[in-house]
Formats: C-alpha cells, structure tokens, sequence
C-alpha cells in the first residue's frame, strides 16, 4: 500500500521512520497516549515498542504505518496503521492526537485512505478496528460508510491486555 500521496488541504501522510520516535514518545506523555499505541507507563520504552512495529512493515512486508503530519510544519497529528494478513486482508487502525480531534480530520483522512485504497487494490477484504467505546471513530466510519460486520477480541502483547474490538468494512 502506498498513501504517500494522500493529503487534505492542510495535512498530508507520510511513513514513520526512526527520526519520529521522540515525537511519538512526547504524545506518550501526553493527556491520552493510547491514540498512538502508547500506554501511560514507560512512554519512552513503549514508544520504542509501537516504533518497532510501525516499522515493521518496512523490514518484512507486513504492513505500514503512515503518519498524519500539518504540510507546513511535519507536526504529527495522527496516525493510521494497515497490517497485512493472509490470504488479501488488511487491517486498518487509526488515531488523532488529542488536540486535533473534533475537526473531522479522521474522517476526512479515512475517506481518503479508503478512495486509494480501493484504487490501489479493491480486491482485498479491508477491516477497519475500532474501539467498542470509540463513539467518535464509529461516527466517523460511518460517516464513509464502513459498515459494521462484528466484533472480535484483541491482544496487546506487550501488556498481555485482551479486549473487545468492532469490525467494519469498506462500501464496496
């Protein structure tokens, strides 16, 4: 998947690379690090971890994780993460840094990640993962008419934490 030419009129997506681990860690100490996969305790070492697998798809083809940056500045305002999994599926998973929420940025960078998606490869069963008490994320999917199909339960190894997930998928 390439998003690299996905942008809004003041935002625009870009990979992640090693140089954003500060960055991502500032928001690990932030009032909700959980939009970027970062838990509240040991923000550095955890911002190592979710760095580690946001690049993971670089190293072994697995899947991408593209940052949400301000055009004039490369602040990172969000992230949107696709993880490839056998045989043509993709899971997509998304956040917005909490003093960007409320714009409609999600919405807006969602329905633009599902026109190139789709572009790009409409033959894959893309999945997009929610939080079942994400009320903001649910309005947003639909708002780009995902459909919700079920849930299914979660795992983060690092924490050993399991959870309940919603699955939507694409119009298409």
């Amino acid at each position: 998947m390439d998003w690299s030419g996905v942008e809004g009129t003041w935002w625009r997506l870009r990979a992640a690379t090693r140089a954003d681990e500060s960055a991502i860690a500032a928001h690990g100490r932030g009032p909700d690090p959980l939009w970027i996969g970062i838990g509240p305790a040991a923000p550095a070492e955890r911002a190592r971890q979710v760095l580690t697998e946001f690049l993971k798809g670089e190293e072994v083809a697995f899947g991408s994780t593209w940052l949400a940056v301000v055009k004039e500045t490369d602040e990172i305002v969000g992230m949107i993460g696709a993880q490839q999994h056998p045989p043509r599926t993709v899971e997509i998973v998304y956040g917005v840094a909490p003093r960007w929420r409320g714009h409609g940025l999600a919405t807006e960078v969602l329905a633009a990640v599902t026109r190139t998606a789709r572009e790009q490869d409409a033959d894959r069963r893309y999945e997009l993962i929610i939080g079942r008490d994400n009320a903001a994320s649910i309005r947003g999917a639909e708002k780009c008419d995902y459909r919700y199909v079920g849930a299914r339960r979660s795992l983060v190894e690092a924490t050993g934490e399991c959870y309940e997930d919603l699955v939507y998928l694409p119009p298409w």
